[in-house]
């Protein structure tokens, strides 16, 4: 995400279309740690560059297959959203692992920064 290079041009992304690709190539994986998935998507089309968006998804659905329990649970949703005429789209991924301590949320968008797991 960070090495830059090449032109970068938007274009209408459909998240639900991402989520779903990124499902099947990790699915050996969470299928390794008997993690089970629950995923709701609508079609939720963005202005964005679709290899960023799918390598930022790809890395938080990795994350939370690597960091959760054995046997856990993993839940993807994917709303369309307005308030007040405002139209959004919400992405969610949660897990059912040990979570962040408190601690350490304020430092989690920094570079480079591990929780420690020990």
């Amino acid at each position: 995400l960070d090495e830059g290079g090449g032109e970068i041009t938007k274009e209408p992304v459909d998240l639900s279309e991402i989520a779903s690709e990124v499902s099947d190539s990790l699915r050996a994986q969470a299928e390794r740690r008997a993690i089970s998935s629950e995923i709701h998507t609508e079609k939720a089309v963005i202005m964005g560059i679709r290899p960023i968006l799918t390598e930022m998804i790809y890395n938080l659905w990795e994350n939370a297959i690597k960091y959760n329990k054995e046997g856990g649970k993993l839940y993807v949703d994917i709303a369309n959203e307005c308030q007040d005429g405002r139209k959004s789209v919400k992405f969610s991924i949660r897990d059912t692992g040990i979570g962040i301590p408190s601690a350490d949320l304020e430092r989690i968008f920094e570079r480079f920064y591990r929780v420690d797991k020990s």
